[in-house]
């Protein structure tokens, strides 16, 4: 009986240290989607946005976007090394007194940071759904409307 009593005592102290060890993601400060007015985002990562979502539904999907990422901090890659590529989302989120309340910076292999901190780099913990971004450009970017004649 003492036998099974200390390994019972000894698994509960090893599942006890392995769950401890675990590195629990962060996360961005939540985002309210009805404080935001709209969101730009540029594609190629610099400061200056090719693209402003104003809609609500573009607007929900983005901050969903935003809400739902967790990661972790990586030395996998660098943040000059993403800067090389073609492809890098900036997205910057305002509010209706157009104060910034949140902004990072996305790989399309999940890899973000802030643009404050480009010395750490984070891996998200859930895929980042390019294909979703692009449609949200593509339907509800103010700059991609096409005139009405």
């Amino acid at each position: 009986m003492k036998k099974w009593i200390c390994m019972l005592i000894v698994t509960a102290i090893a599942a006890l240290m392995l769950t401890a060890c675990g590195e629990k993601p962060k996360q961005f400060d939540r985002v309210d989607v009805g404080s935001i007015k709209h969101i730009t985002i540029s594609v190629d990562g610099d400061e200056e946005p090719e693209n402003d979502i104003v809609k609500r539904t573009g607007i929900t999907e983005l901050v969903d976007l935003y809400n739902t990422a967790r990661f972790y901090e990586t030395d996998e890659v660098k943040a000059d090394d993403l800067k090389k590529g073609d492809t890098l989302y900036f997205f910057r989120y305002y509010d209706f007194d157009e104060k910034l309340v949140g902004e990072c910076v996305i790989s399309p292999d999940g890899y973000l940071y802030m643009p404050d901190d480009t010395d750490t780099l984070y891996l998200m913990n859930n895929d980042f759904d390019e294909d979703m971004v692009k449609d949200v450009i593509k339907q509800y970017d103010i700059n991609s409307r096409q005139p009405v004649m």
